[in-house]
C-alpha cells in the first residue's frame, strides 16, 4: 500500500523505489523516530480486513527488502572506492620505490660520471706528457745524429 508519506528513490538503473516512510512518534528509537503505528494508522490497517492486510504486510516487506537493497547497494560502492583507493595507494608506493630507486641510481651514475671525468682529464694530462717525453725523444735523438755525424 502506497501512502503520501512513502519515499520514492530512483536507483542507478532508472528503477524507482517506493520506500515507506518512518512514522514519526514521541521518542521510542532517539529524538522523533519510532516505527509504531499511531491510532489512526492502527484503525486503517484493522479496516483492511485480512485480504488488505496481507496486501498491505507484503507490501511493507518489499518496503524493507528494498531499502535493505539499497543499503547492501551503498556499501558496495563503499567497498569498491575503498579497494579502488587501497589501489591507488599501492600504485604510490610502488612509484615511490621507483623513484627511489631511480634516484640510488642517478647518484651511482653521478659518482662513477665524476670519477670517469677525473680520469679522462688524467689520461689527456699524461698523454700530453707521453708526447712531450716522446717530443723530447724526438729531439735529444737529433742532437745526438748531429753530434754523432757532424756535417
Amino acid at each position: 500500500m502506497v501512502t503520501n508519506n512513502d519515499v520514492v528513490i530512483e536507483t542507478s538503473d532508472g528503477a524507482m523505489l517506493n520506500l515507506p516512510a518512518i512514522w514519526t512518534g514521541p521518542n521510542m528509537f532517539g529524538p522523533h523516530t519510532t516505527l509504531a503505528l499511531t491510532a489512526g494508522e492502527s484503525q486503517v490497517v484493522d479496516d483492511l480486513g485480512a485480504v488488505g492486510q496481507s496486501c498491505a504486510m507484503t507490501e511493507g516487506i518489499i518496503g524493507l527488502l528494498k531499502a535493505i537493497e539499497v543499503a547492501i547497494s551503498l556499501n558496495n560502492q563503499e567497498s569498491e572506492y575503498r579497494a579502488h583507493a587501497n589501489g591507488l595507494r599501492a600504485d604510490k608506493e610502488m612509484l615511490e620505490a621507483k623513484v627511489v630507486k631511480s634516484e640510488n641510481e642517478y647518484a651511482n651514475y653521478k659518482g662513477n660520471h665524476n670519477i670517469q671525468a677525473g680520469l679522462v682529464t688524467e689520461l689527456g694530462e699524461k698523454n700530453r706528457k707521453i708526447e712531450g717525453l716522446e717530443n723530447d725523444l724526438e729531439n735529444s735523438k737529433k742532437r745526438a745524429d748531429v753530434k754523432r755525424y757532424p756535417q
